[in-house]
């Protein structure tokens, strides 16, 4: 017994051993930078914990995914998670006005308390998963266009709001903030919220139904909360949402009493914005539609974007029928340096005062955003 528990005691100092503590150097840059956090390494285990100094902003590099144990965020830094990234973490913690961007996904496996007036922002390619609860204390502002689901349950303090067009779903809903303009006390536990002129539960058949243009396709999900006699699922895509044609079927479940996920990927979306709709068959022929949602698709090979690196302007032309999009492009504080709506084809941003360094243009239109690592020289 004796020997025992000698092993153990052993092994548990060796694995403390094994973790790493990292703080970022005093100005921020990208994660995986060794200069970020001013050693010869980076977070990058299970085991390490990263700490954003005071002020620092820091960036994952595009199609990475990074592990670690530990997450904070000290006064008024920042996190930006890019649509290719995923950022797996056991527990994040934010002080005050700190803020985090996601466009891809995070995965946390714990709870969260975001401090008084800090920031999330999920965009529409953004998916966020805790396996614990969420605790947003006053004045956080949350921005939520992709997949926020809690596991646990939903606080919201005095003054905290969750705005946006994606969905959300937690345990129960408690606080004195407001969930997509309703205030969260009124919401039902367990159900699956979006906003919809207020925060309203989804039909009890169908959970959700939701397209999100991609990189490269328009993904279509959907969950049913039940199934009775279901042969099988059709996806209809329209240019105008008047005429549709089929691109899709998925077998149905038949009978089922549990939620199931749905999901297909449209890898040769029209370019522009599109309509899809969706019709449930049952075995007897029976069928009904449901709500047509709508998404646009900006190809990336559609946008010229030049030169590269930048000095005093820089040029945006798009190439093909895309349709109005927005610009704007962020240092790596956060802050919007630049603005522009309703560009239809090409311009030029005066760039010439701008300090040098990293920025993001991102390019948007009604739910597709692009975002492009900028470099001034």
């Amino acid at each position: 017994m004796k020997t025992l528990i000698l092993i153990t005691v052993l092994s548990f100092t060796l694995l403390n051993l094994s973790a790493a503590n990292y703080t970022t150097a005093g100005t921020g840059g990208q994660w995986n930078l060794n200069a970020t956090w001013g050693v010869a390494s980076f977070p990058d285990d299970a085991t390490d914990n990263a700490t954003l100094n005071n002020n620092d902003s820091v960036w994952l590099p595009a199609g990475v995914t990074i592990r670690v144990s530990l997450i904070t965020f000290n006064n008024n830094s920042k996190l930006f998670i890019p649509e290719t990234s995923e950022l797996i973490v056991d527990s994040i913690a934010v002080l005050n006005n700190a803020d985090f961007y996601v466009d891809g996904t995070l995965t946390l496996y714990g709870g969260i308390n975001m401090r008084n007036n800090s920031t999330l922002d999920i965009s529409l390619t953004g998916v966020l998963d805790i396996g614990g609860d969420f605790v947003g204390s006053n004045g956080v502002s949350i921005t939520n266009d992709g997949d926020l689901n809690i596991a646990g349950d939903l606080y919201l303090g005095t003054g905290a709001t969750m705005t946006g067009a994606g969905t959300v779903s937690a345990g129960t809903y408690s606080g004195t903030g407001t969930v997509f303009g309703t205030s969260i006390g009124t919401l039902l536990d367990g159900e699956t919220y979006y906003d919809n002129g207020g925060a309203t539960p989804l039909p009890v058949e169908i959970i959700s139904f939701s397209v999100v243009s991609r990189k490269s396709a328009i993904s279509v999900k959907w969950q049913t909360a039940s199934e009775e006699n279901n042969d099988y699922f059709t996806i209809e895509r329209s240019a105008d949402g008047t005429t549709f044609e089929i691109i899709a079927t998925v077998k149905g479940a038949g009978n089922s009493k549990e939620e199931l996920s749905y999901s297909y990927n449209d890898n040769n979306p029209l370019t522009g914005t599109s309509y899809y709709r969706l019709k449930q068959t049952d075995y007897n022929g029976d069928f009904e539609y449901f709500s047509v949602v709508s998404a646009s698709f900006i190809r990336e090979d559609f946008i010229n974007i030049s030169p590269m690196p930048a000095t005093t302007e820089l040029t945006v032309n798009l190439l093909g029928e895309i349709g109005q999009v927005g610009l704007q492009l962020v240092n790596i504080n956060g802050a919007i340096v630049k603005s522009l709506k309703g560009l239809e084809n090409y311009t030029t941003l005066d760039i010439s005062e701008l300090p040098k360094g990293m920025y993001f243009l991102t390019i948007s239109s009604e739910n597709s955003r692009i975002v492009k690592q900028i470099v001034l020289q």
